[in-house]
């Protein structure tokens, strides 16, 4: 509180310059609050400026406005899976001259209080404490033909043999489908063993609803070989207590705190668009998971790509892998070679082009934008035997680019995905493979 009363009676006290250095050196005019659109001043993010009583008075009691990275708001991050798009950041940015009641509102919902990013507060999730109490989902399903031979079809046939049928379909994605087809089926997949062995992915979008239900769903998930989560410190803190023994991993998503003011982060961090031409790079909100026997690997599908030249007519979109934890970053800057630590292939109309700390390292023929189409799925992978980085066109290996053995990618090192929407590529989505798959 003490730190947060000084920080605003200082900026209170300040004068704002009449102008102040832009991104890559550039002059740009400063309003006297801080500049519309320009996320730097200099090398550091701003604080806002000329903080009035009334907001010195909400630091005073502990508002909002303190310097953590990440505030205590009890979930993970911005980019939470109950957060369909991050969007109350993106409009506090927008924000020209600010009243009281706009610094106020900036204070809760800004990343750039201080000079760290934090994440804006994400909605409670409602999860239920009573496994009895909350009711199953109820199915309105009209009788039919198939509901009639399906009839009993869980008494005639032994348990293993419809957890064979149903170990090949049984995601949460398909209870919606599978559940039309019958009751019966949708009783099947509450068991336990119609999910043994299996891999249960929770999309992010689905969460909200998921959770009420989630004691329900975790009872038939006890044999499950491990949960696939988005980023949520609730969601795996509830998980946690109800399948204390399924290991957890973590799938990234698209930051929209991490992504520049010319993407659109959309579908609850799962795809991003491009809305403007500059500023077009983004990253991944959690590490990619790597362990032994399964390398780093990334894939984004072309959800939407121009099939005319656009851009320079020349370069293409770039997508790799960084070893610096978004949240650290001062600047994200105008490509994704630019982010620092970063491995990052470019494509471009004949080529594909490997830079490393924004430096060209490798290049190679063999993969190039042109053969590229909206729906296709473009995949890196770096390779255990040495650590070459391996570009995948819908999980054929098409190309492999060698850094040289002092630019390589520590075997140590925590992953994140970052990318930039240039040319034709005007929207992607992240497709969750773990590997290449044809």
């Amino acid at each position: 509180k003490k730190a947060s009363k000084i920080l605003a009676a200082t900026l209170a006290a300040s004068t704002p310059p009449r102008s102040v250095s832009g991104p890559r050196g550039r002059l740009a005019p400063m309003e006297e609050t801080w500049s519309q659109g320009l996320p730097c001043f200099g090398s550091v993010r701003p604080a806002p400026s000329r903080l009035s009583p009334s907001v010195e008075r909400c630091a005073e009691g502990g508002g909002s406005g303190n310097r953590s990275i990440r505030p205590s708001c009890g979930c993970c991050t911005k980019g939470c899976c109950c957060d369909a798009a991050g969007e109350g950041s993106a409009a506090g940015r927008r924000r020209g001259r600010y009243n009281d009641e706009a610094l106020l509102r900036l204070l809760h919902k800004s990343p750039y209080i201080g000079f760290c990013r934090h994440a804006p507060p994400s909605p409670t999730l409602k999860f239920s404490r009573n496994i009895d109490a909350a009711a199953a989902p109820e199915l309105d399903l009209p009788p039919g033909d198939c509901e009639d031979v399906l009839e009993g079809f869980l008494e005639n046939f032994p348990a293993d043999v419809w957890a064979a049928i149903l170990s090949h379909v049984a995601e949460l994605a398909a209870i919606p489908r599978l559940s039309v087809i019958a009751k019966s089926f949708h009783e099947a997949l509450l068991l336990p063993w119609a999910w043994q062995g299996s891999v249960v992915r929770i999309d992010a979008p689905a969460l909200p609803r998921l959770a009420p239900l989630l004691g329900h769903w975790a009872a038939a998930w006890v044999r499950a070989s491990k949960l696939v989560v988005p980023r949520s410190k609730q969601l795996q803190e509830e998980l946690t207590r109800l399948l204390p023994s399924v290991p957890q991993e973590v799938a990234w998503r698209f930051d929209a705190q991490a992504a520049g003011e010319g993407l659109e982060v959309i579908r609850s961090g799962v795809a991003v668009r491009r809305i403007a031409d500059g500023d077009v790079v983004v990253l991944g909100d959690a590490p990619i998971i790597a362990t032994t026997g399964r390398p780093p690997y990334i894939e984004v599908r072309l959800e939407e790509f121009e099939e005319g030249p656009s851009g320079d007519g020349v370069n293409e979109f770039g997508i790799g892998f960084t070893a610096c934890d978004p949240t650290k970053l001062e600047e994200i800057g105008s490509v994704a070679a630019e982010v620092p630590n970063s491995w990052v292939v470019d494509f471009t109309r004949t080529m594909v082009c490997l830079s490393v700390e924004n430096c060209e390292e490798a290049r190679s023929y063999h993969a190039c934008s042109t053969s590229l189409a909206m729906g296709d799925r473009v995949g890196l992978r770096i390779a255990p035997e040495d650590e070459a980085i391996e570009v995948y066109i819908n999980g054929h290996l098409c190309d492999r680019l060698r850094p040289s053995p002092g630019h390589r990618v520590p075997k140590d090192a925590h992953l994140y995905p970052v990318l930039d929407l240039f040319g034709r590529a005007t929207m992607v989505a992240r497709t969750g493979r773990e590997a290449p798959e044809p």
